[in-house]
């Protein structure tokens, strides 16, 4: 089975605490009880100056995290500390954690308007979830299409707010 806060599969008696909830996913639990979680924003855009949060939903099988060490860590080899909620509405965990300032983003490539930035939960230094969330620049978007920078910007997949 899973064990998640080793993020390995394992025998269940490899697994430390597997006989607590949540530790450890059997088989036959189902790939629908695998870790997983979704970030918002998904998209965060570069000329934003404002330091945001991001709000991680966590779901399938993991042990409560309330009251561990949480944090979050960059595809770009940048970590900030967690704070975990409760969620009494259901058997997701929340997670808020303080996204990158600005000049620790990654370099966007020459041709792309867009980097996709991984994010992971880290607990006890182990990563045990994934998911990403896409840094996108207006400017550059205009700045690469300039033939067709009219169809371009508003074809774009971004939230831009153009000035005409």
């Amino acid at each position: 089975g899973w064990c998640t806060l080793a993020s390995r599969c394992s025998l269940q008696q490899e697994c430390v605490n597997s006989n607590e909830p949540l530790f450890w996913t059997t088989l036959s639990s189902g790939m629908q009880r695998c870790p997983s979680m979704s970030i918002v924003p998904s998209e965060i855009d570069a000329a934003s100056r404002a330091q945001l949060n991001i709000g991680i939903t966590i779901n399938g099988n993991v042990p409560q995290l309330i009251g561990r060490k949480v944090h979050c860590v960059y595809g770009n080899g940048n970590k900030t500390q967690a704070t975990v909620y409760e969620n009494k509405s259901g058997q997701s965990q929340l997670v808020h954690c303080p996204f990158l300032q600005k000049n620790k983003y990654s370099n966007f490539l020459l041709d792309k308007d867009h980097s996709v930035l991984t994010v992971a939960i880290e607990v006890l230094n182990q990563l045990i979830v994934w998911g990403s969330v896409t840094i996108y620049d207006c400017e550059r978007t205009g700045q690469l299409h300039t033939r067709t920078a009219c169809r371009s910007c508003l074809q774009t997949k971004w939230a831009c707010s153009w000035c005409v």
